[in-house]
């Protein structure tokens, strides 16, 4: 069974702008993994990181404008035994549209998708 962690913030906020961390330990290599995720009461806008059943990180947004992207690194994390450190960076305000979006995964930056 799988615990999850949950909060309803106060008020709405600003989500132009955000920064997720953890570390995370694969249990099993088999089906997808859902590290993050977070959407409206309607669900109709999202955010999804999974390392998905080819075992690469998957992105998944859906913003307020009904815009889906999708984001699959090139990169395979594929050892059950070690420890990985992600870091996602989201900034919509960025002037440059390659920089509004940015993967790390133990320090160092995922730039193939």
């Amino acid at each position: 069974m799988a615990t999850y962690l949950t909060r309803t913030p106060s008020s709405s906020g600003s989500n132009t702008t955000w920064t997720f961390s953890c570390w995370t330990k694969r249990g099993t290599l088999t089906g997808s993994q859902v590290i993050f995720s977070a959407a409206n009461s309607a669900n109709s806008q999202f955010v999804d990181v999974t390392i998905n059943g080819n075992n690469v990180f998957e992105l998944d947004i859906l913003d307020s404008n009904s815009t889906r992207t999708i984001r699959t690194s090139t990169a395979v994390l594929r050892d059950p035994s070690a420890w990985y450190h992600i870091v996602l960076v989201f900034d919509s305000t960025n002037a440059v549209s390659s920089e509004r979006i940015r993967l790390y995964v133990n320090g160092e930056r995922e730039t193939s998708f």
